[in-house]
């Protein structure tokens, strides 16, 4: 009988005991939560990552932009204005006399070595006989960035820099704003993301007007 007298007060400890018992808590304390360590801190919830001078933060204003950048990619708007949504990749050769789309572009396998005054050299037929300080241009689609000439920019860690033109200046980054002054203190501003910088440059490209979307590729 002492036995089963016992029994409810040996069952009634279980069921407190399994009540008091709590799922395994996350890096945050929270028991049963989902926060983990992560990052390149390892820290909980962290979304720090290692940036390309080899800090772990996620500060994008310490950045550093040190090193030489070449040209990756152009986009082209001939109405002017980077924002429009108009812009292309390339340009179907020779014009049509309307703008050609690249799907609607015929490929003829063939085209033309151009000199720098953009006129036609004869006797050069393949790409391989068009030295470098000339263009080949294919009787087909061209990409934008291949009809514009190779250029670099190497920025240096005492704030300046030099260009594949020859131009020098002074840069200084503000978040993920790049602002270069060249020797003639003309400004140009460029966004920095990751190893890339993305300038838009207005000129006479194509048209009479062209906004010119740059990016450069370190």
């Amino acid at each position: 009988m002492k036995a089963f007298k016992c029994l409810p007060i040996l069952l009634s400890l279980i069921i407190v005991s399994c009540e008091s018992a709590t799922e395994p808590e996350d890096c945050a304390g929270v028991a049963g939560g989902d926060s983990v360590l992560s990052g390149c801190d390892n820290v909980c919830n962290s979304t720090a990552v290692e940036d390309m001078c080899g800090t772990c933060d996620n500060d994008a204003s310490n950045d550093c932009v040190s090193g030489t950048y070449t040209i990756s990619d152009v986009t082209l708007h001939t109405s002017g204005d980077c924002s429009d949504n108009n812009g292309t990749s390339g340009l179907c050769f020779p014009p049509a006399g309307t703008a050609v789309s690249e799907s609607d572009c015929v490929e003829t396998g063939t085209g033309v070595c151009m000199d720098a005054e953009g006129d036609g050299i004869e006797g050069i037929e393949t790409v391989a006989d068009c030295t470098v300080d000339n263009m080949w241009v294919n009787f087909g689609w061209n990409l934008w960035m291949n009809l514009f000439p190779t250029m670099t920019i190497t920025f240096s860690d005492d704030g300046t820099y030099t260009d594949s033109d020859d131009e020098s200046g002074t840069w200084i980054l503000d978040g993920t704003t790049l602002t270069m002054t060249d020797s003639e203190d003309e400004i140009i501003t460029a966004t920095v993301s990751g190893n890339t910088l993305t300038i838009e440059m207005i000129d006479a490209y194509f048209s009479d007007v062209d906004c010119a979307v740059i990016v450069f590729t370190k």
